[in-house]
């Protein structure tokens, strides 16, 4: 599934990988910035990686919405972002910020009832 919202042009991309998932958070000029991996810990929480190429500020962000998105799903997740706006001002990036935040957090919804959907049709 792909959203798009604009007018940064912001979308969340899904590809399913078995059980896993990968994200693909771009937006403006699209890019790879960072990549988070995160995987159910044995304490219930999630363990992360990130790595992010120099000169960008994506790290965070693919931190914190890889998080997000395994605490969510229960399953490894790999958050790839890259968002570009050319001479973007502090408030333009706090807004592409929140916008992205939304649009992922409404694509783990998605997610979330095809799993309850498909966990529903296997017993």
């Amino acid at each position: 599934m792909m959203v798009i919202r604009n007018p940064y042009g912001l979308s969340v991309r899904t590809i399913a990988a078995g059980e896993d998932y990968v994200l693909l958070v771009t937006g403006g000029q699209a890019h790879i910035g960072a990549a988070a991996v995160a995987y159910p810990s044995e304490d219930g929480g999630a363990r992360t990686q990130v790595i992010g190429l120099p000169g960008h500020k994506e790290e965070e962000l693919a931190r914190e919405l890889a998080d997000a998105a395994c605490s969510r799903l229960g399953k490894a997740v790999t958050v790839i972002a890259g968002i570009h706006i050319d001479h973007a001002t502090p408030a333009e990036i706090r807004t592409m910020v929140a916008e992205t935040r939304a649009l992922f957090h409404a694509e783990l919804e998605v997610l979330t009832k095809r799993q309850e959907e498909e966990t529903w049709r296997n017993s």
